[in-house]
């Protein structure tokens, strides 16, 4: 990944509004990406070659189709990154910005409101810890004990990715977690049933159920 080719590929609006909407974590098609970023669907084919050249997306083809994604969790959290120095970036959507800001997937993981307040409380409980001038996670030995009761993570599953680290937030200009252990959480709190996943959307609805699990089980009173 040269990062002169990463330069010019972000250096385009429309691209950047491609990418964003790949931050849902999802496989789009060139048409749906065109529409997203207000563009010709036969003029999406040259900018998705740039982004293909630079590494910040793949390509699965199935069928008659193809369908890009994000390359990895690095490149959201690069896109998270320009979105907090950049706000005012905007990309085509169906939903109203605010229940983004409330909880919303950020690639993979957990972010708005509710991923920070999660990372926050993690912290209070002494489960992570974690330096400002660092973007790595450290769990701690309670944190792993946490994390095998609830049946979230067991240590001798094999990571082949960063455990934990720091992503930041655009909405809320302060941390959220992300690495495996942010796949895992999101993918406990689906499972439980807390967070809802919206149609076509990374917006997630935090259930009665994950309202009532977030106070009691993580201290995080959602008034939301």
């Amino acid at each position: 990944m040269a990062i002169n080719q990463i330069a010019i590929a972000l250096g385009n609006k429309i691209r950047l509004s491609m990418l964003l909407l790949m931050l849902e974590g999802r496989y789009f098609t060139a048409k749906e990406l065109a529409y997203g970023a207000e563009i010709q669907p036969a003029a999406a084919t040259a900018h998705l070659k740039v982004l293909l050249d630079s590494q910040l997306i793949i390509c699965f083809p199935q069928g008659r189709f193809k369908y890009f994604a994000l390359a990895n969790e690095e490149v959201a959290q690069i896109l998270e990154t320009m979105l907090y120095l950049a706000p005012t970036i905007k990309v085509k959507r169906k939903l109203p910005q605010e229940e983004m800001c409330q909880a919303r997937f950020c690639y993979n993981h957990l972010a708005g409101k509710l991923g920070v307040a999660l990372y926050q409380q993690l912290h209070a409980l002494q489960y992570i810890q974690s330096h400002v001038d660092s973007k790595e996670v450290k769990i701690t030995a309670l944190g792993y004990k946490w994390l095998q009761q609830a049946g979230i993570w067991q240590t001798e599953q094999k990571v082949k990715r960063k455990m934990a680290v720091k992503c930041l937030d655009w909405s809320e200009r302060t941390p959220h977690l992300a690495g495996h252990l942010g796949t895992l959480l999101a993918e406990y709190f689906i499972k439980q049933q807390w967070v809802v996943k919206q149609k076509d959307s990374r917006i997630l609805k935090i259930t009665l159920l994950g309202k009532t699990a977030l106070t009691q089980q993580f201290g995080i009173n959602w008034n939301f």
